[in-house]
């Protein structure tokens, strides 16, 4: 049994990941339709861009490391950190807001913010 705990957070939320393709598919088969393409490649790039841009934790207690990275078109890019001893993981979460001013009206935007606190 892996006991293993990885986080993972995608670096474009989720809406504007499936907007994005959604919107980028038709066009990249238009554009190949029409012999286009260096624009259809470049459109297929900002796809997978979308999709492989993301930060992944994680800490294995077997091999006694935690692993820090932002993966770039399924690249890992990171460092590794060695610990003798995990201690404490700590996760505190914020309720936290701002007000957003427009010309015809305020309103407050809410959103949770959580930090997780990796004590080794």
């Amino acid at each position: 049994m892996d006991s293993s705990a990885t986080y993972v957070r995608y670096y474009f939320p989720d809406g504007l990941r499936w907007t994005i393709t959604i919107l980028l598919l038709p066009l990249v088969v238009y554009l190949l339709y029409v012999n286009w393409y260096i624009t259809s490649i470049i459109s297929i790039v900002i796809v997978m861009m979308m999709w492989s841009f993301k930060y992944v934790t994680s800490i294995d207690p077997h091999k006694k490391i935690i692993r820090d990275h932002y993966y770039r078109f399924w690249i890992p890019i990171g460092e590794h950190y060695p610990y003798n001893e995990l201690n404490k993981l700590i996760v505190s979460k914020e309720q936290k807001g701002y007000k957003a001013a427009s010309r015809s009206r305020d309103y407050w935007v809410k959103y949770t913010e959580y930090t997780l606190y990796l004590k080794y």
